[in-house]
């Protein structure tokens, strides 16, 4: 029951406070990103097959990225201090992510769901 609150409360938040449409950033077989509140942070954003990563290039540096887990639970907190982030598909399980990407300059933590396939 716990779960099912923290969900729900996480999916009203997010829809109360997006200001776009989701933005598919990146769809394959392996991964898809979407993007939940984009504002143009994103220069780049692609899936390294060879590498098995998901690569983020931004304009501002990333401080941080914060992933959770589908119940809503932070899993990692990464620092990075660069505008390029590669993140593993192995640090993931089977399944879906909320990606929180602290930017320097900005107030609010960005939010990207990933699924991994």
């Amino acid at each position: 029951m716990k779960n099912l609150i923290t969900i729900i409360a996480l999916t009203i938040t997010t829809t109360v406070f997006a200001n776009t449409t989701p933005e598919v950033l990146v769809s394959t077989e392996a991964v898809e990103i979407v993007s939940l509140e984009h504002h143009g942070i994103f220069s780049n954003t692609t899936f390294d097959a060879d590498a098995e990563n998901l690569v983020f290039d931004t304009f501002n540096n990333i401080s941080a990225v914060q992933i959770f887990n589908s119940e809503g639970k932070m899993e990692f907190q990464l620092p990075v201090m660069s505008t390029n982030v590669q993140i593993n598909k192995n640090l993931f399980g089977t399944g879906e992510y909320r990606l929180g990407f602290v930017i320097e300059g900005l107030a609010d933590v960005l939010f990207t769901e990933v699924t991994i396939k």
